[in-house]
């Protein structure tokens, strides 16, 4: 979905003036050329030259927005969780169709391209450990919808260290079978394996 080199210079390349709107033509063009390139080079031999050119955009035009590569391949990540949530939209109610929708949507993210992206940048974060703090932070943020279900379905005085073993479980399973094992989940085995950590506690 590349930005025409027309466009850059009409739109990305533009002056901007104080609070003037991104061009949304562009920020996904940038979205789908780090993740492309994520997968294909790794973290490590990304550029921001790499992007502007996968992104049909110039360099200048990416560190208007982003101050280096870091700030870009986060908000791309975030962005296509966004994605994920809007295309697989979550049951609120019964714990185990919450569980159901969040862990179809990380399927789906990972049977994509994400699925590479986030292998490279799990490489990454050996060497980056701001990214590696960056990286926990969204993961953290993620964690609490699992919480809130597991709890519904337990109680509330289910103590932490039990939610966050399922929680551990529940996903460590999706990104063994999927991200490591290139392997996807049909809808019936994905629910098979939230009955299975619901099993794990006794509900108060």
């Amino acid at each position: 979905m590349a930005v025409s080199r027309q466009d850059e210079t009409t739109v990305s390349d533009a002056p901007r003036g104080r609070g003037r709107p991104r061009d949304p033509q562009v920020e996904r063009a940038v979205r789908f050329a780090v993740w492309e390139a994520l997968g294909e080079v790794g973290y490590d031999r990304l550029t921001m030259d790499e992007v502007a050119r996968r992104a049909g955009c110039s360099k200048p035009a990416l560190y208007r927005r982003w101050p280096g590569k870091q700030p870009m391949v986060l908000e791309a990540l975030e962005g296509f969780i966004e994605d994920t949530v809007r295309a697989r939209p979550v049951r609120i109610g019964e714990p185990l169709d919450s569980l159901v929708d969040w862990v179809a949507g990380l399927v789906i993210f990972l049977s994509g391209p994400g699925r590479r992206a986030l292998l490279a940048l799990s490489q990454a974060r050996a060497t980056e450990p701001e990214l590696a703090e960056a990286l926990d932070r969204i993961v953290d943020e993620d964690r609490p919808k699992f919480a809130v279900a597991l709890r519904t379905a337990w109680g509330q005085d289910t103590p932490d260290d039990a939610v966050h073993r399922a929680i551990d479980a529940l996903l460590g399973a999706v990104f063994w079978r999927v991200a490591l094992m290139g392997r996807t989940m049909s809808e019936a085995e994905v629910k098979a394996l939230c009955e299975d950590v619901l099993r794990m506690r006794t509900p108060a």
